[in-house]
Parts: C-alpha cells; structure tokens; sequence
C-alpha cells in the first residue's frame, strides 16, 4: 500500500506528486484504472472518478454513499465501508464504531 500524506485531496491532486506515484505503480503492473482511492473528503469521489476504477470510502453514512455514486457515475466502483452496531443504545453504539 502506497500512502501519500499532506491536506487532503490537495496533496493527491498535485501533479508531480501524484503522477510519480502512479507511474512507479503501473510500472509495477498496477495501472491507475485497477486502483480505488480510500480516503475521505470533498474532493475524493470527483479525483477517483477522473484519475482511478473508483473509490472506498470508509465509515461515511449511507447519504454519502449516495453522494458519491453519483459523482462516481456508472462504470465506477463504489466499495463503501458502513458501521453497522446491533447495539439499541445510540451512545454505547457509537461507542463500539469508534
């Protein structure tokens, strides 16, 4: 797993940066449209649906999950990861998702 750190989608974005990285992994054997972006933020889901195969967000509701399919459109995968609690009490709930 390659992780590139910095704010956000800002850091994923810049050119050199980004474009280094995706090299270094189709070189691998592992092209960019094979990829889906995990992360979180605004940006994300339009940065998967131009640069990669498509995203895995984590911990997001199922609003989100709508959201990003859309911007997603078809012929992109959407692999969401939703917390599911059996707990009935909202705050001891919350508790076991975090």
């Amino acid at each position: 797993m390659q992780r590139i750190s910095g704010r956000g989608a800002a850091a994923l974005v810049d050119g050199a940066r980004f474009g280094d990285r995706a090299q270094a992994l189709d070189a691998a054997g592992m092209p960019a449209d094979h990829l889906c972006l995990a992360a979180l933020g605004p940006k994300i889901p339009e940065l998967a649906r131009d640069r990669m195969a498509g995203a895995h967000p984590y911990l997001i509701t199922p609003e989100h999950s709508a959201m990003a399919g859309k911007v997603l459109g078809p012929g992109k995968l959407l692999a969401p990861e939703q917390g599911v609690s059996m707990e009935s009490d909202p705050v001891r709930a919350r508790d076991t998702l975090l």
